[in-house]
């Protein structure tokens, strides 16, 4: 578990390096994350309905700036040199994959919340508590691969969305106190970024996207290591 607490301090280092760089690509995260939720907050009291589905169409350029995101703090975490032209090979390549993870993530989540507020709300029973829990802990195991899934989809010489799922959710098994720590991390950070406004919040999309990416190449890392301990019999 002390590999997680590693990972941050290391990623901290690292966006301090690029600096100004992932403040500005930041920026441009944050502008997306505005331009989908700014329906609600001008529309949300009068027409609700349509600012859920302006909201919801305005929703989709954040996962592609989200996966040329991630790409970069990837190379970042690989040691190379970025610059914007990363940023611009990252939405050239990924834009696609950005979109078919959120669209997988809204379906998969959405289908959690039916089943919980299902069991939760409508039907009556001794049992239905178990099945309650049974589900969050389905969302919570969902929500804690997330880490190592697209992260996953860059270290993959395929690049195939769903074997990077299917690792991603393999690896929270793999390493359960690492992933349960770091996902504790992660929304401490998150959550302190957003409480303390602005500037705070133009750092926590870059600095969290590359403590996953340092955290996914540090469980492979380990994967590995196990392998070839295996195959040379100790």
């Amino acid at each position: 578990m002390i590999e997680a607490l590693k990972v941050t301090w290391q990623s901290l280092k690292g966006f301090w390096e690029d600096f100004v760089l992932l403040v500005t690509l930041d920026l441009i995260w944050s502008l997306s994350v505005l331009l989908m939720i700014a329906p609600i907050f001008l529309l949300g009291s009068t027409y609700p309905l349509p600012a859920l589905i302006l909201s919801f169409l305005l929703f989709w350029p954040l996962p592609i700036v989200s996966a040329a995101l991630c790409f970069v703090t990837s190379e970042i975490a690989r040691g190379k040199a970025v610059r914007w032209g990363t940023f611009a090979v990252g939405l050239r390549r990924y834009w696609r994959k950005g979109l078919i993870v959120a669209l997988i993530n809204l379906v998969v989540l959405g289908l959690i919340s039916i089943n919980i507020r299902f069991y939760g709300f409508v039907v009556e029973g001794a049992w239905t508590n178990f099945a309650v829990s049974a589900w969050i802990v389905v969302g919570l195991y969902w929500l804690i691969a997330q880490i190592y899934w697209f992260p996953m989809i860059l270290e993959l010489e395929s690049e195939k969305v769903l074997v990077a799922l299917r690792n991603a959710l393999a690896l929270v098994i793999i390493s359960p106190g690492f992933s349960l720590l770091l996902a504790i991390v992660l929304s401490l950070l998150a959550v302190v970024c957003i409480l303390l406004t602005v500037p705070a919040p133009l750092i926590m999309a870059g600095l969290l996207l590359l403590i996953i990416n340092l955290a996914t190449q540090n469980r492979l890392a380990m994967v590995r290591r196990k392998r070839e301990a295996r195959e040379r019999g100790e």
